[in-house]
């Protein structure tokens, strides 16, 4: 509430200071009696634009002081908020005008005349003609709200909350699908048109690792015959493994009666031969089976990618 107001060398005013109580306090006075300078003079001291004509004596300097106390919890917040601390509960705006110049303070610290005007909305409000009235900015209306009905209307302040929040997505939602007649036809072919390449490609589960594993074999078939064929040749042809392992139980056989270590020697190295020639024979009738065929390459490649190209569009696995 505004405590007092000193007023001096303003306007019909050499110097004033009006002293105000908690409650109602009325100024009267005839027509030009100053109750319009004395509003004038808070205005003032809120930051209101200052004349030169304002001086009573244009050789003295004008000083205007408002002095307002604070004490519930939301205005110092907000006074907080916007850098100004208090003493003892007490904002003591100032405004004097001296050689022409008007400076501003707040609880005795220079600032700029905006500022003023930025505490004139939390401070004090003036209703008169043409003045201004923070009851009419839409701005104020929920701070207006919030301070009167800030706990009885909590609980549905947070309802109102998530309800406008599930309102916004559900409207997101709707505008996300809502089309013409046109655009929901031309979605429908689309979509005819994914299913229908699905369907047509009949695909099976597993299918891809196959075919992935059969296109391996066939794309590097030459380097797989290669391979069997030195390795053929290095366990089975003539001086191969084999050879020389037959070669070494000839030469063991004779002797092995003579020792049971060599007799021990001997049976393993007979079922190493027992396996190479199993083996050679698996090498063997591969080479004889294996025969490229082109056509069916073609065939797999072609299939891989089919199968690729719809888990690419349409998902990561033939499941999905």
């Amino acid at each position: 509430m505004l405590q007092s107001l000193h007023v001096k060398n303003l306007a019909l005013i050499e110097e004033e200071e009006i002293l105000f109580s908690k409650g109602l306090n009325i100024l009267t006075g005839e027509t030009g009696a100053g109750k319009s300078i004395v509003l004038g003079a808070l205005s003032l001291a809120l930051g209101g634009r200052f004349e030169k004509d304002m001086l009573r004596d244009e050789s003295g300097d004008a000083l205007v002081e408002a002095v307002f106390r604070v004490t519930d919890q939301m205005t110092k917040d907000v006074l907080e908020k916007r850098g100004v601390e208090l003493y003892d509960d007490e904002v003591i705006l100032t405004r004097k005008i001296a050689g022409g110049r008007a400076q501003a303070k707040v609880n005795g610290e220079s600032v700029p005349a905006p500022k003023l005007a930025e505490l004139k909305d939390v401070l004090i409000d003036i209703y008169g003609q043409r003045e201004h009235q923070s009851l009419l900015k839409k701005a104020k209306h929920i701070e207006l709200l919030d301070f009167y009905a800030k706990e009885p209307l909590s609980s549905k302040k947070e309802e109102l909350a998530e309800a406008y929040l599930t309102y916004a997505a559900l409207e997101k939602e709707y505008a996300g699908v809502e089309m013409s007649d046109a655009e929901r036809e031309k979605e429908l072919m689309f979509l005819r048109h994914e299913a229908e390449e699905i369907e047509t490609a009949a695909l099976k589960e597993g299918e891809d690792e196959a075919v992935e594993e059969e296109y391996r074999r066939l794309s590097n078939s030459s380097r797989i015959m290669e391979a069997l064929s030195i390795c053929y040749g290095a366990t089975g042809g003539e001086g191969g493994a084999s050879e020389q392992i037959g070669r070494a139980l000839r030469e063991l056989s004779p002797v092995g009666e003579y020792d049971d270590r060599i007799s021990q020697m001997e049976a393993v190295l007979s079922d190493v031969d027992g396996l190479l020639s199993d083996f050679n024979r698996d090498v063997s009738g591969y080479m004889a089976d294996a025969e490229y065929d082109g056509e069916r390459f073609a065939e797999i490649e072609k299939r891989l990618d089919t199968i690729n190209t719809l888990k690419d569009k349409y998902g990561s696995t033939i499941a999905a």
